[in-house]
């Protein structure tokens, strides 16, 4: 595993958002479990005074096999073994492309539809056929998919579904490529452009024209603006919800392939790195990890999540951290991992394998 390194920058941003880029630095990518930086270190006991790690107050802890705190601070799950909980495969699909997650169900989109996977129970019903939806996302009980030549708004068990957006394929239609939502309005990539709307399917507008020539690959919204990868660019945009013409927000050397919109920060990974850029403008660039392709990511609660493609076969991972800082931690070895999604409980994610079919799998978060 490599080592992170830090791009010094100074800062033009709100506050709060400097401070926590300025606390994310000089980070190593450890296989190896480390203490969570908000854990709280009690002076009654010294750590060298046992082989173990402080956890709240003066518990000392072995992360290799404390089923309440495995890995770091606060990680519970029964069957703790070496700093890892178990992974669990729910089920399997045919070249599976999206993920999203409500409060009942996981919902996974390949090319037979949109499929709903109860949490609870493990069982999977397909609840759409439409074709084959290149991303996935959930709001006030509603599920929504970009498919190549739709958006559709769907209820969670298939029914009442209608196309917020749809146009006719004419042999040369940019694909859907991504969606997300944030009440009442809808946002989705093209291979060309950015498109918002409201969530019931009116007032539909180009954000980013499709003539501008972008390539958007993954979205992201806050109160001011949408986010996106672009890979041709080497860059993360922004776009202003006002209209305003798109501007760089951060660059790579490296196509870049995700990101996720934090308070006053956006996180992005390309093929060598993770980083973290303020939103605000000249807000300032820190790379997070440096590793193999950083393929997604997920905010949720107070950490991040992200999945890592290995250089050699089966070297696959998916990794977490503190938003406020600290040291990333391996969640799970995997094979080939592509989405990746969180609950209260779990991380969910997809792995693509070269034989097929694409599985889904989860561990405690």
């Amino acid at each position: 595993m490599g080592r992170g390194w830090v791009l010094i920058v100074v800062c033009v941003c709100g506050a709060s958002a400097c401070q926590l880029l300025a606390d994310l630095h000089d980070v190593s990518l450890a296989t190896e479990a480390g203490v969570d930086a908000a854990s709280d270190v009690s002076s009654d006991v010294a750590p060298e005074a046992a082989p173990c790690e402080m956890c709240g107050g003066s518990k000392c802890v072995d992360f290799s096999n404390d089923v309440t705190n495995c890995g770091f601070c606060g990680h519970a799950c029964a069957g703790c073994a070496g700093t890892l909980c178990p992974v669990e495969t729910i089920a399997s699909f045919d070249s599976a492309a999206a993920l999203a997650v409500d409060d009942t169900n996981v919902y996974v989109g390949d090319v037979s539809g949109v499929h709903a996977v109860v949490k609870a129970s493990k069982t999977v019903s397909l609840i759409s056929p439409v074709f084959w939806p290149q991303d996935l996302t959930t709001s006030n009980g509603r599920v929504y998919a970009a498919t190549p030549w739709a958006i559709v708004n769907m209820a969670p068990d298939g029914g009442d579904l209608r196309d917020v957006y749809a146009r006719a394929y004419d042999g040369g239609t940019n694909i859907f490529t991504s969606v997300v939502v944030a009440e009442p309005t809808i946002y989705w990539g093209s291979q060309g452009g950015i498109f918002v709307a409201s969530t019931d399917g009116g007032n539909e507008r180009e954000l980013v024209s499709e003539d501008a020539g972008y390539l958007p690959s993954c979205i992201g919204v806050d109160s001011t603006s949408v986010y996106f990868t672009e890979p041709q660019r080497l860059d993360v945009t922004r776009a202003p919800l006002d209209g305003a013409p798109p501007s760089q927000l951060g660059s790579s050397i490296a196509q870049p392939t995700c990101l996720a919109v934090g308070a006053g920060v956006v996180y992005w990974g390309d093929i060598f790195r993770l980083y973290a850029t303020g939103t605000g403008i000249d807000g300032g660039t820190h790379a997070l990890v440096s590793e193999d392709v950083v393929y997604d990511m997920t905010l949720h609660a107070d950490r991040i999540y992200f999945a890592v493609l290995g250089s050699l076969p089966n070297s696959g991972a998916i990794f977490t951290m503190p938003i406020a800082g600290g040291a990333p931690t391996l969640l799970a070895k995997a094979d080939s991992p592509a989405r990746l999604v969180a609950d209260d409980a779990f991380v969910y994610w997809l792995e693509n394998t070269s034989s097929n079919p694409s599985t889904l799998k989860r561990v405690a978060r």
